[in-house]
């Protein structure tokens, strides 16, 4: 209201904020309201500039302005706020969504409520994870990249990265939809990382122990859809062997002994069936067949379409392990570490359709593996073929090295020693050689 020439004010705005649109300026200078703004978040030489315009009515008000110092580096899990410093996504929303922010204002808020939020994550480990997947992302041509590391005594994040990310003190990035995060936000058919579930099933039901045989003579028909083994044996195959060919007929033929509810059970037993725990508002439910039928079972067994006894937790390992030794998982078994590792390889669908050419990779690592700490997982959107992995776009290739890249790097930061004279896994993993009479 104290401007007297509006024309001339919006003329030498714009000449020093060159950003500002000038029939906007005009029209907020024409409102009868008492205080409008006109930009927000100007630099300390912009309002020194703005000051010397001289203009009567123009005033600055102090605001608190969120800075993010290492950037990308953990922008999906910290999140950001909204220029009012409201959070609006990641940690930022969920502390604000439980009315932290309200109780300070209000002054209610205690002293414990006011110090700095710690977070389970290590910076050590979340840069080394990060710098390993945008070098994956490169390589292998992929879509996107993301991996996660966790502690298994506890539950913590102690890393988790999807790239693309964006960098929280540029908020405009974050609206990018493929820079979400693919951990929390995405919904996948995770491949036969999945087998691993259908034979701790098995396993601790007591029905099926390591040498029982499976019939993967040939293609499992079931109605008009046929499973097949990409790499068939064509013959009577034991549990062990259904793991470490990552055998689709095999792990098909052990879900449908289970029978469905108790596939449905023993899933939902582990969590697989529910939302993600964490703090993190951005989490998606897991998308389940609306009738789960013996074809749901079937094609979950192996990863398509989607808390056990000491014992069985004993004889995964030992598969998982073996499966690192001379499976699909070799490429990750870093010297010393003892790994145990499953891959998976799930074909997207496009238009209602499986598409062989465009993959999702997954590879899953214990860490090490007869006395678990960390569980590791690396997730490739759509790596492509190289000369170096023979044309190949199959987990082993890509996700696995990756992995194994990823385990070099943060064993040592996680406190964990190699040790470079243990037995094979048959008699480090005792239990999980003495299989059920």
């Amino acid at each position: 209201r104290r401007i007297i020439d509006k024309d001339e004010a919006v003329e030498l705005l714009t000449a020093t904020l060159p950003d500002l649109d000038g029939g906007e300026v005009r029209e907020r200078l024409s409102s009868k309201k008492g205080f409008v703004w006109l930009k927000r978040e100007i630099t300390p030489l912009q309002q020194q500039e703005i000051r010397r315009l001289g203009i009567p009515g123009i005033g600055f008000l102090r605001e608190n302005k969120r800075v993010y110092p290492t950037g990308n580096e953990v922008a999906h899990l910290i999140g950001l706020v909204n220029i009012d410093n409201q959070g609006i996504a990641g940690m930022e929303k969920w502390l604000d969504s439980n009315g932290l922010a309200d109780l300070h204002r209000a002054g209610f808020a205690t002293d414990r409520l006011q110090r700095p939020v710690e977070l389970s994550v290590d910076l050590r480990v979340e840069h080394a994870l990060r710098d390993e997947l945008l070098k994956a992302k490169e390589k292998y041509k992929a879509k996107a990249a993301s991996g996660l590391v966790s502690n298994v005594k506890t539950g913590e994040i102690v890393a988790m990265v999807s790239v693309p990310d964006f960098d929280p003190n540029s908020p405009k990035e974050a609206h990018d939809p493929d820079r979400i995060n693919r951990l929390t936000t995405g919904v996948y058919e995770m491949g036969s990382t999945f087998k691993a579930f259908t034979l701790a099933m098995a396993l601790d039901s007591g029905k099926a122990d390591l040498n029982s045989m499976w019939d993967a003579r040939g293609p499992l028909h079931y109605g008009k859809f046929t499973i097949h083994d990409d790499h068939a044996l064509g013959r009577m195959i034991n549990m062990k062997e259904v793991f470490h060919y990552s055998s689709n007929v095999g792990a098909a033929r052990i879900a449908l002994s289970q029978g469905v509810e108790a596939h449905k059970a023993f899933l939902r037993k582990l969590g697989q069936l529910d939302r993600l725990r964490t703090e993190l508002p951005e989490s998606a439910s897991p998308i389940m067949p609306k009738r789960w039928s013996e074809l749901n079972t079937v094609t979950i067994a192996f990863g398509h379409g989607m808390a056990v006894a000491p014992l069985t937790s004993e004889k995964m390992r030992f598969l998982m392990r073996l499966n690192a030794e001379i499976g699909t998982a070799k490429k990750a078994d870093v010297k010393g570490y003892y790994i145990g590792g499953k891959t998976g390889t799930a074909e997207k669908v496009i238009n209602g359709h499986y598409v062989k050419k465009r993959v999702l990779n997954a590879f899953t690592a214990i860490l090490p593996a007869d006395n678990p700490r960390y569980q590791i997982l690396i997730m490739l959107d759509e790596p492509q073929p190289l000369k170096e992995t023979f044309g190949f776009i199959t987990s082993g290739w890509n996700a696995v090295p990756t992995g194994g890249s990823v385990i070099a790097r943060i064993a040592p930061l996680l406190g964990i020693e190699p040790r470079f004279d243990l037995p094979p896994s048959d008699r480090l993993i005792l239990a999980a050689s003495r299989t059920t009479q």
